[in-house]
């Protein structure tokens, strides 16, 4: 990876925004059971990335898992990503957010766990992409 680009992907990955129990999200309360934007709301510097999880459905999609762990970006990494770029397409741009949403509940001792697997290379996840579409082969997954 160019170091150029190391930054904005460590601000990306950066923060795990997991839901309350009061809110649902993985803690049994069923599916259909996760609002990432009332999670969201509670923290302003993330207005952008929750607008753009509502505009793009992406949100709606959420709501029907029974826990997600949401990769958020920032207002200013928002700005930063999308700043040079017109208009990006909405069926982009809900890919593209889709992948910021790992199917599973990550805590940071799990994070920790995942980073360190048996060979030390890191552990794949799927994303809400996966669901979403029928990507090419390999497409739609992280490597933490």
């Amino acid at each position: 990876m160019a170091p150029s680009k190391l930054p904005l992907l460590l601000v990306a990955l950066a923060v795990l925004l997991p839901a309350p129990p009061s809110l649902g999200a993985g803690f049994g309360a069923g599916a259909g059971t996760i609002d990432i934007t009332k999670v969201l709301a509670g923290f302003p510097e993330f207005s952008t990335f929750s607008s753009m999880l509502t505009e793009t459905n992406v949100a709606l999609a959420i709501s029907s898992r029974d826990k997600v762990t949401v990769l958020a970006l920032n207002n200013t990494a928002v700005a930063v990503a999308f700043g040079g770029m017109l208009h990006v397409p909405r069926s982009l741009l809900a890919d593209l957010l889709a992948l910021h949403v790992v199917l599973d509940y990550i805590d940071e001792p799990r994070l920790g766990a995942l980073q360190h697997d048996r060979k030390g290379e890191g552990s794949v996840v799927t994303t809400l992409l996966q669901v979403l579409r029928a990507p090419p082969r390999g497409v739609g997954f992280l490597r933490i």
